[in-house]
């Protein structure tokens, strides 16, 4: 069967299917069934995710609302110590966060692992080829209010205007602390230009104001919408039916014809929408026992509508990990051979969200990659800027509008870009042979 059919059959025997819910066991159990038919090993691992929304939420609440608080009663501290406080929230955000929201996860669930030959476990125990593990999310997410999106889309366009701010602000303190210097020793410090720094802090302290603000209003907004009424589950087709019907097909065709020189596996991460929480705690717990120079991931995540072929060349601003370059040559001349449109993209507070790639890449898997399809959209001048000003390789923004939303159904999933995103898939997998099959010195590959 191919994707579109896996899909179909997703979509009629399962529908939605959000973390916790009936509808994510019946996935599962739909998951199982389907690997048993095609004939493939499949295994069942646990993880933990944090179930409430309100909890989520309220815990963001808090963080926004402990800056907002600070900038508010700080005008009269020294502009480093401001500066500093809005510093901590940023690594806060982005480093520790994600650890606080594992720690609370309660709510148990399983991964769904597939593998041709034999176990994951043995392979741990006795890794004697490459690995290679294509997966895909197979949850799907709570319907957000159309303003929600909306909103989350204009503060995408105008966050980076935060960062620019507190990279230009650095700028002006060092350059303030050159002219107090210069004029202690010499007595030619600039007063005019100390002036002007003085007025740039106080107008970047207003524009951080101005974006913090908005921000606090949208979670408070949207916790007190969750609480007044139900919101229904989105269809999943695209996100993520079709990574997971991407997969499927897969196993069937990589059943006919195995690679020759890897150890292939398959795996369908839950709770991906709540937080990668699925792959982040497999990735955790195994990855430490595999190589990270000869294992290749390939994660499949919204590929049935999108009109580009995300390649992803790497993530981060302040801790940065790079796809291996080999990779992203081989996956631009596959969408070349194939006439499959590409665009080249960093993943950074520039682009938004993330995918079950993330924690590979940050635990320095560099042969771990994304397949996403993607709608790339006019970069904001807040974007332009800030890649500009910390130098983000390869800046891109998307625009897909059915993510999230009641319309993420079978009907607006496009039969060949999903065809074609699945012929990606496998000549990337052949390549990896191949290029297994010369560092091993095997002499070829399937």
């Amino acid at each position: 069967m191919d994707a579109i059919g896996y899909l179909r059959r997703l979509q009629s025997e399962v529908g939605p299917r959000r973390a916790g819910t009936p509808g994510e066991a019946r996935a599962r159990a739909w998951l199982l069934g389907v690997l048993g038919e095609v004939g493939v090993l499949a295994e069942e691992r646990e993880y933990a995710f944090l179930g409430s929304p309100l909890v989520r939420y309220a815990i963001a609440w808090v963080r926004n609302m402990a800056l907002f608080v600070f900038l508010l009663f700080s005008r009269q501290l020294d502009s480093i110590i401001v500066l500093g406080g809005v510093v901590l929230h940023q690594l806060y955000s982005s480093r520790l966060h994600p650890r606080l929201m594992l720690r609370l996860a309660r709510t148990r669930s399983q991964n769904i692992l597939a593998s041709l030959e034999k176990p994951f476990s043995e392979h741990l125990d006795e890794p004697q080829r490459p690995t290679l593990l294509i997966c895909a999310h197979y949850d799907t997410p709570q319907n957000l209010p159309r303003w929600i999106v909306r909103m989350i889309k204009k503060m995408r366009s105008v966050g980076p205007l935060l960062s620019m701010t507190m990279l230009t602000l650095f700028a002006v303190l060092f350059l303030m602390s050159v002219f107090n210097l210069l004029d202690m020793l010499f007595g030619v410090g600039s007063q005019a230009l100390t002036a002007l720094s003085t007025f740039w802090i106080k107008v970047g302290y207003w524009i951080m104001v101005a974006v913090f603000v908005p921000q606090l209003l949208l979670i408070t907004i949207y916790i007190l919408d969750l609480l007044l009424r139900e919101h229904g589950d989105s269809p999943g087709a695209d996100d993520n039916g079709s990574g997971v019907a991407l997969v499927l097909e897969m196993i069937e065709r990589l059943k006919k014809s195995p690679p020759a020189n890897l150890e292939t596996f398959f795996a369908f991460w839950g709770a991906e929408e709540l937080g990668l929480y699925g792959s982040r705690q497999f990735v955790r717990q195994y990855g430490g026992r595999l190589d990270k120079g000869s294992t290749y991931i390939v994660n499949a995540d919204v590929v049935g509508v999108g009109e580009k072929l995300l390649i992803h060349t790497g993530q981060g601003v302040m801790f940065r990990r790079k796809t291996d370059p080999e990779i992203v040559t081989a996956l631009i001349d596959i969408c070349e051979a194939l006439d499959v449109a590409y665009l080249r993209s960093w993943e950074s507070p520039i682009s938004g969200g993330s995918s079950d790639h993330a924690e590979w890449a940050e635990r320095g898997f560099s042969k771990a990659v994304s397949l996403l399809r993607e709608n790339p959209k006019k970069l904001s001048w807040p974007a332009r800027a800030l890649a500009f000003l910390l130098r983000v390789p390869d800046p891109a923004q998307f625009d897909i509008e059915h993510v999230h939303t009641p319309e993420d159904t079978i009907d607006i999933i496009r039969e060949d870009v999903l065809a074609a995103t699945v012929d990606v898939c496998e000549a990337y997998v052949r390549w990896i042979d191949a290029h297994a099959a010369v560092e091993q010195g095997t002499g070829g590959g399937a």
